[in-house]
């Protein structure tokens, strides 16, 4: 990515199983991590109760954050391919990267601890 080269799948192929060994090893753990296709998604869930969350935001956003990250080993030139790679989950918690923080954390916490609290009772 360093190079503005994107990511193919067999380039997350070891790394989606290893986070998932590692899931497995840590549950309950929170990942952050782009899982842009369903399918990745897949290789991290296997064998786990998960909860996903996806944050939207506009190309437009995400070219001024990336650009606001000096040194970050993603090129602005490569969020095009982030947008065209991305598969919206089937279900997620959603959130939105234009509004303040502190209110996708209310939410997400909120959602999570349904999850969490639904999880308990299985």
């Amino acid at each position: 990515m360093i190079a503005g080269i994107p990511l193919d799948d067999g380039d997350r192929a070891s790394w989606l199983a290893a986070l998932n060994a590692e899931l497995l090893q840590r549950a309950p753990a929170v990942l952050a991590c782009s899982a842009l296709k369903q399918i990745y998604r897949d290789q991290l869930a296997e064998g786990l109760s998960i909860r996903f969350v996806w944050i939207r935001l506009s190309r437009e956003l995400a070219l001024q954050r990336v650009a606001g990250r000096p040194g970050h080993f993603m090129p602005t030139s490569l969020v095009d391919s982030q947008f065209e790679t991305a598969e919206i989950p089937r279900e997620a918690i959603f959130l939105s990267a234009a509004e303040p923080l502190e209110e996708s954390v209310r939410r997400c916490t909120r959602a999570l601890g349904s999850f969490l609290t639904d999880t308990q009772a299985l």
